[in-house]
C-alpha cells in the first residue's frame, strides 16, 4: 500500500517558510548543498545556488565539493537537525533529546555499529553550540 499526502495537507502543516536571505537559510543552505551535490550531474544545481552566496561556482561537469565520507555527512545532518530544532522550532535540549529517543531502530543500529547512539550525541552537541552570527 502506497502512502501519499496532498499538497493541501502539506501546505497546512506548520513548516517554517523562510525567505532565501534569512540567516538560518544562509546557515543551512551550504550544508544541504554539500549533502546533496556529490556528483558531476549536480554541478548545474550547485552553480545555481552560488547565486545565493551558499557556495563558489564550479566548472560544469565537475563534481561539487560535497560531503562524501560518512563522518562528514553525519556531522552535517546533525548540525541541520540541531539548527532546525533550536532556531526554527524553539525546542529545548530536553525536548530534542526526547524526540531523538523516539527512534529506537536507529538507536539500536547505531549502538551496534558505534557502541553509542551517535546521531543523538552529534545532534545534541551541535544544539549546544552558540548560534553563528
Amino acid at each position: 500500500m502506497a502512502l501519499s499526502v496532498s499538497y493541501t495537507v502539506l501546505d497546512s502543516m506548520p513548516f517554517p517558510r523562510l525567505p532565501v536571505d534569512h540567516p538560518v537559510v544562509a546557515h543551512l543552505g551550504p550544508l544541504a548543498l554539500r549533502l546533496t551535490c556529490t556528483e558531476p550531474e549536480t554541478a548545474a544545481y550547485w552553480n545555481a545556488m552560488a547565486d545565493h552566496g551558499w557556495c563558489d561556482p564550479i566548472p560544469e561537469g565537475t563534481s561539487p565539493p560535497g560531503f562524501l565520507d560518512e563522518a562528514s555527512r553525519a556531522a552535517a545532518r546533525a548540525e541541520i537537525d540541531a539548527v532546525v530544532a533550536r532556531d526554527l522550532f524553539a525546542l529545548s535540549a530536553d525536548e530534542l533529546a526526547g524526540i531523538l529517543d523516539t527512534f529506537p531502530v536507529l538507536r539500536r543500529r547505531e549502538e551496534r555499529a558505534y557502541g553509542e547512539y551517535r546521531t543523538k550525541l552529534l545532534v545534541l552537541a551541535h544544539f549546544a553550540r552558540p548560534v553563528a552570527s
